[in-house]
């Protein structure tokens, strides 16, 4: 039903707009995204505000659904009836393949004119490039793997700090019982399923492992860690109420918010759901890197979001002078602050400075420095695995939502069903 929701709005849109989309004469740009909840529109709309005060006009086409489904449905349906949007949101390795395709408009002018190649991390610039060319403009970086925890409901259960190894976690969560409230928030849904899987991974089995992972290494999935991940994944399934299945994550957020919650395991966009609700980071709403076997664990999951922007005619990838504009006005660093200040994220060039950040924000930024130089900063599986079939990271997301939701399938079953569906995707 979602998916044909989905077409069924993508097919109405051209009605709406027209042509009057993609003119090049007034600097209007159609934006097709997903910012739709609280948190997420108020921090996307910072850079409407930016592109309309340098002379931009943005057309709005918010898609419901968080997790971004529905957006890259409506996108697809749209690009491939010949009425793309001016600008949409794929992943960087999404917009590859738009690129690949030619519907990718050109914005290399922007990126040069504004340094892109000093101003951007390596990894992102790996990312966002093909063969040499920008395909999107990363805005952002979020960490994934992130534990929140609500301060109030820690202290009265006596825990005394956030865990930072399951042994810890496992003796939180008994008192946190005992006290009465709910251990884990979370949202039954495959992306917020397979977004815990993958955090879990990279704590257990470190950043080298999370790669191979990643590109469906049979001997990586056929292994004692994968044993062990899909093992803690169960235990973490028992910490989960029972209204969990179908929820939406900014909904998980808000139990912690609330104090019906301890925890909830989710990338910083979270915080944005936090800081709305009038909590502070730190004092309010505590942060740690999701647990590991052990305490400091290294590694770290980024995630950013991207802009690409469209051509309706395969093959003509002139920028319009919208889309030009509205290329330079995501990484100008007024905008990179109204947007990640109230997103959750950090900016994603490394010019803005972070002295206004949360405690939280300003960790984040320190561990993705640390560990890229370290060589355990990782891509999101799901986002941010290049060179990589969509398939297998789908049936790899597939199987760890079925075992953490079915509740009675055995690590060794999720692991041959994990292989099985890695060998059909690819």
């Amino acid at each position: 039903m979602r998916y044909i929701a989905a077409v069924a709005a993508a097919l109405t849109l051209p009605m709406l707009h027209g042509n009057t989309v993609m003119a090049a004469d007034d600097n209007s740009v159609e934006v097709l995204h997903f910012n739709t909840s609280g948190s997420e529109a108020a921090s996307f709309y910072k850079f409407k505000d930016a592109f309309e005060k340098s002379g931009g006009k943005w057309i709005d086409s918010p898609v419901a659904g968080g997790g971004g489904d529905a957006h890259d449905t409506t996108l697809r349906a749209r690009v491939l009836a010949g009425d793309a949007p001016g600008a949409a949101l794929p992943k960087c390795p999404e917009a590859a393949r738009w690129y690949e395709q030619g519907y990718i408009a050109n914005i290399d002018d922007v990126a040069a004119k504004g340094k892109w190649d000093e101003r951007l991390p390596e990894l992102l610039k790996n990312f966002a490039k093909v063969d040499g060319h920008y395909v999107c403009v990363p805005y952002d970086i979020h960490r994934l793997d992130w534990l929140w925890g609500n301060a109030e409901v820690l202290k009265s259960a006596g825990v005394d700090k956030m865990p930072e190894t399951w042994a810890e976690f496992d003796d939180a969560a008994k008192k946190i019982q005992a006290s009465g409230k709910i251990v884990l928030a979370h949202g039954g849904q495959e992306w917020q399923d397979g977004t815990t899987f993958q955090t879990v991974a990279l704590a257990m089995g470190g950043a080298d492992y999370f790669r191979k992972l990643a590109k469906g290494d049979p001997a990586a999935i056929d292994s004692k860690t994968t044993r062990d991940i899909f093992n803690r994944m169960r235990i973490l399934s028992t910490y989960v109420d029972r209204g969990a299945p179908g929820r939406d994550w900014n909904l998980a957020a808000a139990m912690v918010t609330k104090g019906d919650a301890a925890f909830q395991i989710m990338g910083d966009w979270a915080k944005g759901e936090f800081l709305q609700a009038g909590k502070k980071m730190g004092t309010d709403i505590l942060c740690s890197p999701v647990p590991g076997e052990v305490a400091n664990r290294p590694g770290m999951v980024m995630v950013s979001n991207s802009m690409g922007f469209f051509v309706k005619e395969k093959g003509k990838n002139d920028a319009s002078s919208g889309q030009k504009l509205l290329a330079s006005t995501l990484l100008n660093p007024d905008a990179e602050i109204a947007y990640t200040m109230i997103k959750g994220s950090v900016p994603s060039v490394n010019d803005v400075p972070l002295d206004k950040y949360d405690s939280c924000a300003q960790r984040s930024a320190a561990d993705i420095k640390a560990n890229n130089e370290a060589g355990t900063l990782v891509g999101d599986m799901w986002t941010m695995t290049q060179g990589v079939s969509p398939s297998i990271d789908a049936a790899i997301r597939q199987v760890s939502s079925q075992h953490f939701s079915s509740k009675t399938m055995t690590s060794d079953e999720a692991v041959q069903a994990m292989l099985d569906a890695v060998e059909l995707a690819q």
